[in-house]
């Protein structure tokens, strides 16, 4: 997220770049590749997507990631600039959407493993939707995706809180192959600024200790978009969606970043610790393809 006026990272980003040894490279590739708008291809990608990941807070100021759908054309670049999102999914996802808030989003198209991020401050916003304001814009590598296709059947979502990671809940952690994560940092001026992102691996990728989630983190394209904001602000939102029922399970809590890993294939870790858990029921459905 551009928070500094002379480079697309912030300190934390910064941080963990210069800990991997890859800082300069890792700036020199972000100058290039994060736009403060969307591209062409961009634009239409958005606009055919049927399936869209959204992080934002909630009222207290904690981090949720929700799952929205509809069909294709519920999302739609209105210009270069800003994007129209429009879902009644948007209900249930416990984000604040009002004219100033900061929202993180992942479009990923599990049919293709196509991904792009765009993060951004709402315009403005209605019981329909909202309108965003780009500030950041960049593709993802379709690494880690497990292919999928979305089914047509739609539902009306509905939100059960529980006090804890109850027998459900652990069954669906410990066999997952999909997870999604929201997380923020503040800037100098206080301003929140938010990303959400996925995070996937084999059935069992996420390891599951005393109601505590260990995630690995796998090489990737070294921004540490998600683990630089933990340096700096040590919470997150973390949905794990079911594809065989269509329930969610989206917690938000607290984080460790855990400097090694004992999990296979993993360069580092990092344990997250929810405060709050809810399921929302029919909260999406798809047809299972084998991953590639």
């Amino acid at each position: 997220m551009s928070i500094l006026p002379t480079s697309p990272f912030h300190k934390g980003e910064q941080f963990l770049q210069r800990q991997v040894g890859k800082r300069d490279k890792v700036e020199a590739l972000g100058q290039r590749v994060i736009r403060d708008h969307l591209p062409q291809q961009h634009q239409r990608f958005y606009t055919g997507l049927n399936l869209l990941v959204i992080g934002g807070l909630d009222r207290d100021g904690k981090p949720w990631a929700s799952l929205v759908t509809g069909d294709s054309g519920f999302v739609r670049a209105l210009d270069e600039r800003r994007l129209e999102v429009r879902s009644a999914d948007l209900a249930v996802a416990n984000i604040t959407l009002q004219a100033g808030s900061s929202i993180g989003i992942l479009g990923i198209d599990l049919a293709t493993r196509r991904r792009n991020r765009v993060n951004g401050r709402i315009l403005h916003s209605s019981r329909e939707g909202f309108v965003l304001e780009v500030e950041q814009s960049f593709g993802n590598c379709p690494q880690y995706i497990q292919t999928r296709t979305l089914s047509d059947v739609r539902n009306v979502p509905c939100v059960n809180e529980v006090s804890s990671i109850e027998a459900q809940a652990r069954a669906l952690i410990t066999k997952a192959d999909t997870l999604f994560v929201s997380s923020f940092m503040r800037d100098a001026n206080g301003l929140t600024h938010v990303d959400v992102s996925h995070r996937g691996g084999d059935p069992g990728f996420v390891q599951l200790a005393d109601d505590q989630l260990i995630v690995p983190d796998y090489k990737g394209n070294n921004h540490f978009n998600t683990l630089g904001n933990f340096v700096l602000n040590p919470v997150a939102g973390v949905t794990v969606p079911d594809f065989e029922t269509g329930r969610l399970l989206q917690m938000s809590g607290s984080v460790t970043l855990l400097e090694s890993s004992n999990l296979a294939g993993a360069e580092r870790a990092w344990r997250f610790t929810p405060d709050r858990v809810r399921w929302i029921d029919d909260g999406i459905y798809v047809q299972y393809f084998e991953k590639r």
